[in-house]
């Protein structure tokens, strides 16, 4: 029988920035979400799903992350992404923007998944000028598996694999039982962030299996 635990990794950086006060705009929308480290070795044969190439950068010194999504051969944009994205074929360039998941200080009551996000399409012109910006980057595919997404990083952190998955309401999300694969839930660990990720020296926990 495969056992699988998690190791601590020595880490350099900041987790993540802090969020100011500032409230979410008008225009956000709502994104609830629950992610976790995943054994690869339980996913199966991942050559014949769906796949794309997601690139980040995530701005220095802000909360502004641009991405650049190209699909595979053979692929179209999938799990995660909605269905704008969806829509538009070829290569996508967004900027986006999260405020962070609610603090539920009642200790009777299960913590707010819910994190406002704002997110917009641009040119690939609009992308490469504001690729310009200092900032720091990771490169991942991204696969469509179990009704979610399975993030396998390629840079910075080579193999780490991460699944998450969204949901319409926060009853589905705190009710859901993840497949086998999923091993260690990372939705509130800040280190896992993406722009935490950039700024590690090695990943805070690594999947120990045996």
């Amino acid at each position: 029988m495969r056992h699988c635990g998690v190791r601590r990794a020595h880490v350099r950086g900041r987790s993540a920035l802090p969020f100011t006060a500032m409230p979410p705009p008008k225009y956000t929308a709502s994104e609830i979400e629950r992610r976790w480290l995943a054994d690869l070795a339980l996913v199966g044969p991942l050559q014949a799903l769906q796949s794309r190439v997601i690139e980040d950068h995530y701005i220095s010194a802000s909360h502004l992350r641009l991405r650049k999504i190209s699909e595979r051969a053979g692929a179209s944009a999938g799990a995660g992404e909605g269905t704008q994205a969806k829509a538009q074929p070829g290569t996508l360039y967004k900027l986006g923007k999260k405020y962070g998941k609610g603090q539920d200080t009642d200790q009777n009551t299960q913590a707010s998944l819910t994190e406002p996000v704002v997110s917009i399409y641009l040119t690939e012109q609009e992308f490469n000028t504001l690729s310009a910006l200092p900032g720091t980057r990771a490169v991942k595919s991204r696969y469509a598996v179990a009704g979610g997404a399975l993030d396998i990083y390629e840079l910075p952190h080579a193999g780490l694999a991460i699944f998450e998955i969204e949901f319409p309401t926060e009853s589905a999300a705190h009710s859901y039982l993840p497949p086998a694969f999923a091993r260690h839930e990372i939705t509130r660990d800040l280190r896992y962030s993406g722009y935490a990720l950039t700024q590690a020296a090695s990943a805070p926990l690594t999947p120990v299996c045996a």
